[in-house]
């Protein structure tokens, strides 16, 4: 659905970066939400804003559980690795 290849962080990049948790985007396909918003592989996906607040993602079963059932575009933040502050992508979950 999103178009790309995720994993789970690992606990101790986690505790290096000073988050729970998170999705590291490792590739980025052609179609989908991801190349749409322009997401680089690298991103670490740490939560999902909707119109009911944020949510904490901090595996790939975070991530697909609170996108379930979810339509029209909502915003992902999180972080790349060699940058210290926090990005926010609008994620059209329609296309």
């Amino acid at each position: 659905r999103l178009g790309g290849d995720l994993s789970n962080l690992d606990k101790s990049q986690a505790s290096k970066y000073g988050i729970e948790g998170g999705v590291v985007v490792k590739k980025v396909f052609d179609n989908g939400a991801l190349k749409n918003a322009r997401v680089q592989p690298g991103f670490i996906i740490t939560s999902i804003v909707t119109s009911d607040g944020e949510q904490e993602i901090t595996s790939v079963d975070d991530l697909n559980n609170i996108l379930q059932g979810l339509s029209g575009t909502v915003s992902m933040r999180g972080i790349y690795s060699n940058y210290g502050e926090t990005y926010t992508y609008p994620l059209n979950l329609d296309q």
